[in-house]
């Protein structure tokens, strides 16, 4: 599987990580052209210019070889600099939006030597590739067949952002420096002139109000590079209107091998769906037609929730499967036991679904189920299509299913035990280890609590196919454990404490998850550490596209943060020594040498660079000395223009505290006197400070008053500066009068519908008031902490596992809870959420890696990716030893 890496420079490339793929360099070796590697293609030639009209060429996958033995020779004779893609994974990446909408379609790079070069070479590929059909380029204007244009950086300038990241500059045509822009759509830049009149005029066409001069537009369902689901309102015999929903598939989209596209995908639908409408309970198809060569399959329209949204209504807190009443899984129950009669009648009608996962069925409004997805279905009595059509959704494809084998019904018992597996445990089946039946049984019934239906899922998700069980023996099952429910009142959450684990055991795993962040799947590079690319405009789950960056929150100062507090709790360094000190090279030549261009904040700043230096000398890996004593001083001189700890000056603040120990105390002194009055200067009359971007008061820790109220008591903690202490009691007080808005949110008891926004300020709520309980030891404060804290379900269980707003946050709070209160409730809570982490590790190898995101392998940042995790666990060992992560 190849995950682009993409360099801050934007030189990317694939991760040494995986398996070795053939690739297209042996199309030129044939010339005996030299070449070198950039990003993802083979460079032949140097630029000529510094920018102009590049000229891109697009084809589908099967077609490929043949139009890089047409065009390879002609450039090479024509003398002028291209690239083309380096290998064919790489290639179906590019065609698919996985790297990226920007790079749609853009297989093969031109860069002229001038505009009249430029408008030759152009007609000649015009009339050289008549006979291949490729993917438009949404970025490019279309000059003719497979051929297209945009005015774009040949050797740009490159310029660092405030995250560290290097962006490309090019001169407009008044001379000024600016960001080279890809528009979607083209957009024709002012002042530069158009070389192609010969070919073309530079008309962009807007796309069409109505569709087939019937379908008018209401709203997109879904927005997919590959094509939208849209919402669109039709006359069906005047005057009644009625809804429906149509597919596109956009031209050339998802094209395989056999040449087939997602065309082929909506006719083979189309054709299902007309077979099993009397069958199952399936959309009606209205129409189906092709307009701007795009195809539109048009369906029923039913209204209703998918499964997903309906299983959140039953269980709108987010907890446990072993903590619901017996009524929300009874309703649970009926719909595993529906689906698996659905699926039963598509078998027996000679189909298997082969993607049998919640995304594809809809509830209406009598709770009837419907399958609303067919695409991927096979017929095993008519043998199509053939080959079967790729894909799938992550954690539910069977393993014969990956590796491309004739379709059988046991793909479909695999996903219909995903399936159980997802609304019996709430989490994406992706995040189990799978390969050891017993293990996950194991696993499974600590969540679960039932021994018959957590076997039954295990067996369902073997690897072997021969070993899962048959729908009869499902059905028998699942009706048994229904009746059973019908029967007792069961309450078993008073049995729920999780299991106890051993501390060798956590150690172990915490011991081997460090030995994963550098071993595949684990996204790196050269050694080095990427993180998501910021910039997922495709509308796809799953991106492959990865970045370097710089900062504590997201990127190598995060990982060279824990990593460096791990070298004390007993952990073995010796995998990672080398890493970490070639991560810290790549800072101090990429990031620290140009100081200036970058944020001076905390999360994503040099603030940050500084926090992880200095856990690095307190530590033992980086020497104490005057010289890296001025290079953390360097870090945190610049202030920033905001207030808050996230970017602004009272993220600053914490990293001198941070630092402090090794910087001269004068230097120390001044730096926070400077920051404190600058907060105390800009403080509300009702103790509040404004938010940077909406000018108004906020409760999110990160970008509101309560994390500067955080590191004002941090600050008072350290000099016992009472002047500054009338600040923050003004603070705490806003923030109690914020109380009844937060609780009344919170009341509402659905988990799902609280906003991100009153999530983050609970948190940064409670953070804040333990933390002014452990400064003035005033009970009231920790009162209010702990009624937020109860806010939260006591067995909890989100999918999301990320320090910054999954469970490993939510842990690191319960830490920090019981650390500051002793009141072992929240020891339990630590407890249950470390027995998740320790249930849902993924072997691979000698180490392990939990799948935070199903659609993507990991990476190790610290508050999105694995090291989050690891910490959350170090510190549930050591609670007294560790502090919560970056401020304290």
């Amino acid at each position: 599987m190849l995950y682009k890496v993409q360099d801050t420079t934007h030189a990317a490339s694939i991760p040494n990580t995986g398996q070795e793929i053939s690739d297209y360099s042996v199309l030129l070796e044939r010339y005996k052209t030299e070449y070198r590697k950039v990003d993802y293609y083979f460079q032949v030639g140097q630029v000529s210019c510094q920018q102009g009209w590049i000229i891109h060429v697009s084809v589908i996958l099967s077609d490929l070889i043949s139009l890089l033995t047409e065009l390879i020779p002609y450039l090479i004779y024509e003398n002028v600099c291209f690239k083309i893609v380096s290998n064919k994974e790489t290639a179906q990446s590019i065609l698919e939006g996985f790297v990226g909408i920007e790079q749609l379609g853009k297989l093969i790079h031109i860069y002229p030597k001038d505009d009249r070069h430029a408008s030759r070479i152009a007609s000649d590929l015009i009339e050289k590739t008549k006979r291949f059909k490729g993917p438009s380029i949404p970025t490019d204007l279309n000059l003719g067949g497979v051929i297209y244009t945009r005015y774009g950086g040949f050797d740009p300038i490159m310029k660092l952002d405030e995250y560290g990241k290097i962006d490309k500059y090019i001169y407009n045509s008044k001379g000024q420096l600016v960001k080279d822009s890809y528009n979607i759509p083209f957009r024709m830049p002012v002042g530069i002139t158009w070389p192609f009149e010969k070919i073309d005029r530079p008309i962009v066409t807007t796309p069409k109000k109505i569709l087939n001069s019937r379908y008018w537009p209401v709203s997109i369902l879904k927005a997919d590079v590959r094509g939208n689901v849209i919402k669109c309102i039709y006359f069906d015999k005047f005057p009644r209107i009625r809804n429906c929903v149509i597919k596109q598939g956009r031209d050339c989209m998802i094209s395989d091998e056999s040449g087939r596209d997602i065309k082929d995908r909506l006719l083979w639908q189309q054709e299902l769906h007309e077979e099993l409408k009397d069958i199952i309970p399936i959309p009606v198809i209205i129409d189906f037609f092709y307009e701007n060569k795009d195809a539109f399959l048009v369906m029923e329209y039913i209204k209703g929730r998918s499964l997903i949204d309906a299983l959140q209504d039953i269980n709108k807190s987010s907890e446990c499967w072993r903590s619901w009443d017996q009524n929300k899984k009874l309703s649970a129950l009926q719909y595993v036991i529906d689906i698996g009669g659905m699926l039963d009648k598509f078998h027996q009608n000679g189909y298997v679904h082969r993607d049998i996962a919640p995304g594809n069925f809809l509830i209406d409004k009598k709770n009837k189920i419907w399958l609303i997805d067919n695409e991927l279905a096979y017929s095993f009595k008519k043998e199509m299509p053939y080959p079967p059509f790729t894909y799938g959704t992550p954690g539910f494809i069977s393993p014969e299913q990956k590796a491309s084998k004739r379709p059988t019904v046991e793909e479909d018992i695999y996903g219909y035990g995903a399936l159980m597996l997802f609304i019996f445990t709430s989490l994406s089946p992706a995040k189990f280890y799978v390969k050891e039946s017993n293990e996950l049984a194991d696993n499974l019934f600590s969540l679960i609590g039932d021994l018959n239906i957590s076997n039954l899922i295990a067996e369902c998700l073997s690897i072997d196919r021969s070993q899962r069980p048959d729908f009869i023996r499902i059905k028998k099952t699942l009706e048994y454990y229904q009746q059973e429910y019908r029967d007792v009142r069961v309450n078993e959450t008073s049995s729920m404490a999780p299991s106890i684990l051993s501390l060798g055991g956590i150690r172990e795993v915490i011991q081997k998850s460090i030995h994963g962040l550098s071993q595949y799947p684990t996204i790196m590079k050269d050694g080095l550490w990427y993180s998501k690319t910021n910039n997922n405009t495709s509308g796809l789950p799953e991106q492959r596209e990865y970045s370097k960056y710089p900062g504590l929150w997201e990127g190598m100062g995060g990982v060279l943060y824990v990593l460096a507090i791990t070298k004390t709790k007993g952990v073995s360094f010796t995998f990672n020594s080398a890493l970490y000190y070639r991560g810290l090279e790549y800072l101090n030549e990429r990031h620290i040498a140009h100081i200036t261009d970058i944020s001076p904040g905390l999360y994503f700043g040099t603030a940050g660079i500084a926090v992880s230096i200095a856990e690095g000398i307190r530590n033992g890996l980086i020497e104490k000395n005057d010289y890296n004593s001025d290079l953390l001083y360097k870090c945190i001189q610049v202030s920033p223009d905001s207030l808050d700890i996230e970017r602004g000056v009272a993220g600053v603040g914490v990293a001198v505290l941070r630092c402090a120990e090794y910087l001269k105390d004068d230097l120390t002194n001044n730096r926070l006197l400077t920051i404190v009055s600058a907060l105390s200067k800009n403080q509300g009359r009702e103790g509040n400070w404004a938010n940077r971007e909406s000018n108004k008061n906020n409760l999110s820790f990160d970008s509101g008053a309560p994390g500067i109220i955080w590191f004002l008591l941090s600050y008072i903690q350290r000099t016992n500066d009472l002047a500054i202490q009338k600040s923050i009691i003004e603070g705490l007080n806003w923030i109690k009068k914020q109380m009844p808005r937060l609780k009344t949110e919170l009341s509402k008891k659905n988990y799902h519908t609280i906003s991100t926004d009153f999530d983050n300020a609970r948190k940064g709520v409670i953070l804040t008031l333990l933390k002014a309980y452990e400064v003035f030891r005033d009970q009231n404060y920790l009162r209010l902490a702990e009624e937020l804290l109860y806010t939260y379900p006591e067995f909890l269980l989100r999918n999301d596992f990320t320090l910054n707003s999954g469970m490993a946050g939510l842990g690191e709070l319960y830490v920090e809870a019981w650390k500051v209160s002793r009141n072992n409730v929240w020891r339990k809570r630590i407890d249950w959420i470390q027995n998740i982490f320790m249930r849902t590790y993924i072997k691979e190898s000698d180490c392990i890696y939990w799948r935070l995101e199903e659609n993507n392998m990991p990476t190790a940042d610290l508050m999105t990716g694995t090291s989050g995790i690891i910490h959350f666990l170090m510190r549930s060992l050591y609670p007294f030893e560790m502090n919560y992560p970056i401020i304290s």
